[in-house]
């Protein structure tokens, strides 16, 4: 009984200190009540799989002039970069994304948005190059200004 009447104050505090972390919790579930859900929500199910392997095989579809080839996705978007030599053109960059396509099953090709980058490793003023498909589109639309 010593110790408590001495140390009133500090249990006080410790007891009151608590509460007021479960109220901040309370809280901020309220205010953010999704936020332990995924970040796409449920737009992802029934989600196709990237083939395994998949950069090698647009490498492979692609000529010499294709130096590196990176897929990432994100989400529903298929990011497709390709980086070529310094002695490509910019309509010949443009026929590798078209080329590339192909190392995609239908499956993929139906249900990803592909977005396209087309760099160089020296600086250019036609480069980088961005494309964009859409799983209904036969075509890449390409950026404005290349």
């Amino acid at each position: 009984m010593k110790f408590i009447k001495r140390n009133r104050s500090i249990i006080v505090s410790v007891v009151v200190f608590f509460i007021l972390i479960l109220l901040c919790l309370q809280v901020k579930n309220i205010l953010f009540p999704n936020d332990g859900l995924a970040v796409y929500g449920n737009r992802l199910e029934g989600k196709v799989a990237i083939t395994k392997n998949l950069n090698k095989k647009i490498q492979e579809l692609l000529p010499e002039g294709a130096t590196k080839v990176t897929v990432r996705d994100s989400g529903r978007i298929l990011n497709i970069t390709i980086t070529v030599t310094d002695t490509i053109t910019r309509d010949t960059a443009k026929s590798f994304a078209t080329q590339s396509l192909a190392a995609l099953s239908e499956e993929e090709a139906n249900y990803y948005d592909i977005q396209f980058f087309l760099v160089k490793n020296a600086e250019s003023n036609d480069f980088p190059i961005i494309g964009y498909k859409i799983p209904k589109a036969e075509t890449i639309a390409w950026t404005k200004d290349r």
